[in-house]
């Protein structure tokens, strides 16, 4: 009788710390397991380490897909990557990863939109929530818009 308490204990414990880590890998990841991401172009800012890398991303929240930019170092990802992106975007955008050009400029990240493009500064969650098909949210304190000539 001892041995299969011991073992109902032990069975007990072990399936608590995996509840545990399962809740930790759900709530602390740094982004959500549902969301999609699939890498479609990086550009890397001349003289560093940093790049953007543009994501077809796929908000599981809003069950929106949008193009969604990060500023990330280290190892660069490979176009086609579908590993997740820890943090938030600085950008995102209700169109087509082709129809946004990106460059740097002293240090910060510019985004030339189509200029039919709706602009909505600081408030990324946006893009994920209302309806637009040109809507481009952005953080100003990372990103600099340029706004093509007519």
């Amino acid at each position: 009788m001892k041995r299969a308490t011991a073992i109902v204990i032990a069975l007990v414990i072990g399936l608590v710390a995996l509840g545990l880590e399962i809740r930790h890998e759900l709530f602390y990841a740094g982004y959500d397991i549902f969301d999609k991401f699939h890498v479609v172009k990086v550009v890397p800012e001349p003289g560093t380490d940093r790049y953007a890398v543009i994501h077809d991303y796929e908000h599981a929240d809003s069950s929106t897909r949008v193009t969604a930019i990060w500023i990330k170092t280290g190892e660069v990802p490979y176009i086609g990557s579908t590993d997740p992106v820890v943090g938030y975007p600085i950008v995102a955008w209700r169109g087509t990863p082709d129809s946004l050009a990106t460059s740097w400029y002293k240090g910060r990240l510019v985004v030339t939109p189509p200029s039919n493009a709706a602009l909505q500064p600081n408030h990324i969650s946006n893009c994920y929530f209302e309806e637009g098909t040109a809507l481009l949210c952005y953080e100003s304190e990372f990103v600099d818009i340029k706004i093509p000539n007519p």
